[in-house]
């Protein structure tokens, strides 16, 4: 599975819903460390399948205003940190929601797929396990070099 990076907002504290249209109001329910579901919308895998990085997604917004005065909305560029009940109402399998934003309070990262929605038929790879890293985060090790070849980079 593939995995894109989302920042905490308050990094080191607990979160708050930031689902603008969760029933839970402004500025949120507080969400306690690595509690809450995530909500991965269709328009942010699109966005971020060639902007993984943080860094990446910033350039991306960037090169899109450049000219003009776009304006992007909630769940078009990052996904969204959200409490059950938010959850609950746009129908998330609260499952792969929970599993996904425990993940991401471990890793800062997200996966790279539309969260699926409750009764809609998934496979058990589309639940993020924990202890797992991401396959990007495992380094090869180097192939050992000859003592002439250090030289060759």
């Amino acid at each position: 599975m593939e995995y894109f990076q989302v920042p905490e907002t308050n990094p080191g504290q607990d979160g708050l819903c930031s689902d603008n249209d969760c029933p839970c109001g402004w500025p949120g329910a507080n969400i306690p460390r690595g509690t809450g579901y995530m909500y991965i919308s269709q328009s942010v895998v699109d966005f971020r399948r060639d902007a993984k990085t943080v860094h990446e997604a910033e350039q991306k917004i960037a090169r899109m205003r450049q000219g003009s005065s776009v304006m992007f909305g909630q769940n078009v560029v990052t996904s969204t940190l959200m409490c059950e009940q938010g959850a609950r109402k746009r129908g998330l399998d609260l499952e792969v929601a929970a599993a996904d934003a425990h993940y991401w309070w471990q890793t800062g990262l997200v996966p790279l797929r539309a969260t699926p929605l409750a009764g809609s038929s998934r496979t058990p790879a589309q639940i993020v396990q924990p202890v797992t890293p991401p396959p990007q985060a495992q380094q090869p090790t180097p192939a050992k070099k000859k003592w002439w070849e250090f030289w060759k980079e």
